[in-house]
């Protein structure tokens, strides 16, 4: 099994965590790795990496949401069992 057959995107979605986490030198390093082992960058490949950043971008406020809702929703608990003492189940 070749290298492309293992890994068909090559370097491309390390370039675009690194983006994601803003690691220029880290972004660079996984350039010039991936155009020494699979050639030039195409435009097709800059437009898979946009997808992959965007991806990251999603994940981490999907997870932030849950956090922030999760977080409400607790808040909202404390607040209704020290308002209303009575209530069973909170």
């Amino acid at each position: 099994m070749t290298k492309s057959e293992r890994y068909p995107n090559g370097y491309l979605p390390k370039i675009a965590f690194w983006m994601f986490r803003g690691n220029l030198a880290n972004v660079r390093y996984f350039i010039d790795r991936q155009e020494k082992e699979y050639g030039t960058i195409t435009s097709e490949d800059e437009g898979t990496i946009e997808e992959m950043v965007e991806e990251h971008r999603d994940r981490v406020v999907a997870m932030a949401e849950k956090k922030v809702n999760r977080k409400t929703i607790q808040e909202l608990n404390e607040f209704v069992a020290q308002r209303f003492p009575n209530v069973i189940g909170i």
